[in-house]
């Protein structure tokens, strides 16, 4: 077996993960009532309005709206598992991957998601862990593996707008909705998923810096067709598993010299949610084998990543604990 540190096997699996968005959501009225009704007002008194500016109210709404939802998977709501389904379609291939996922509460910071698929004949996992100390990430396609390290015990001294100690920003998905509480301007609409679920619906564009940023990243010179620009994300708005996320959607700009619609490239459904007790912390540690020993640590990585988003809000030092 060997190690690859490639970045498009990884710019893949990324996309395997974080799926896109845009797009319209099946069965989802494309637009109903900008304004939020009494269980948004609910969440708005809950949690302290974040330090960055909103070119309006509708604006910090969503904003509110992902926040509460990192909360609720972290400490408030249930301990919970559930399915994973994800369809992402790169270069005229469609590539279908399903899993699971796992998630603690109470702030004990343990969660496990797994994604399994077939690219090119080739067998593609994903498998990604917290034991409240490490996260883990391990990425294979065929014979070619990455394997990542986290110490989210470094950060616990970086908390920003709601507070939430970035450790637990690390990860699953936290670490997904907190990327694009970022990384893209959303607005608030009201839909229902599937005529079956009431869902409040954050969709966006990326921002242009942070657009920009990616492309410097990996030395690109225009917008490649697989990098997803906008994001649609349905979060329950009732029921047992009211704030957690369960579709999400990844689109691109329409190709070059055409108009139309946003491309979908990824979708991903979280269904299926059933409570559980507490999990043993058994299961989310990550066992490693002497072909794990060569691991890239990327926790400077992400002290600098929170740390820049920090330093992009008025007063962040204030928040400096």
């Amino acid at each position: 077996m060997t190690k690859s540190n490639s970045k498009p096997v990884r710019f893949l699996l990324v996309l395997l993960l974080l799926a896109s968005a845009t797009a319209v959501l099946p069965g989802i009225p494309s637009a109903q009532s900008q304004s939020l009704d009494e269980p948004a007002n609910e969440i708005e008194s809950e949690n302290a309005s974040p330090s960055a500016p909103f070119p309006d109210e509708n604006a910090k709404k969503a904003w509110q709206i992902l926040n509460a939802s990192i909360i609720q998977l972290i400490d408030k709501g249930p301990a919970f598992e559930a399915k994973l389904r994800q369809v992402t379609r790169v270069e005229g291939q469609e590539v279908r991957a399903v899993g699971r996922y796992i998630q603690s509460s109470r702030s004990r910071g343990l969660m496990r998601m797994e994604l399994q698929s077939s690219i090119n004949n080739k067998i593609s996992r994903f498998e990604q862990t917290c034991d409240g100390r490490l996260v883990w990430t391990r990425e294979q396609v065929g014979d070619d593996v990455r394997i990542r390290r986290v110490d989210v015990g470094r950060l616990d001294e970086i908390a920003y707008t709601t507070g939430i100690s970035a450790r637990f920003k690390v990860g699953g998905l936290p670490e997904l909705l907190d990327s694009i509480a970022w990384d893209y301007d959303l607005k608030l609409v009201r839909g229902v998923l599937k005529e079956t679920q009431q869902v409040w619906i954050l969709r966006g564009k990326m921002k242009s810096e942070r657009l920009q940023q990616l492309l410097d990243e990996h030395e690109l010179k225009s917008i490649p067709d697989e990098m997803p620009t906008h994001v649609r994300v349905a979060i329950a708005a009732d029921g047992p598993f009211r704030l957690i996320p369960v579709r999400m959607e990844f689109s691109g700009d329409p190709v070059s010299g055409s108009i139309g619609p946003s491309r979908l490239i990824s979708e991903m459904d979280i269904y299926e949610l059933t409570a559980i007790q507490p999990p043993k912390e058994e299961l989310f540690r990550y066992n490693t084998s002497e072909e794990d020993a060569h691991f890239t640590n990327e926790t400077q990585d992400y002290i600098d990543r929170f740390q820049m988003r920090m330093a992009s809000l008025p007063g962040y030092r204030s928040m400096l604990r």
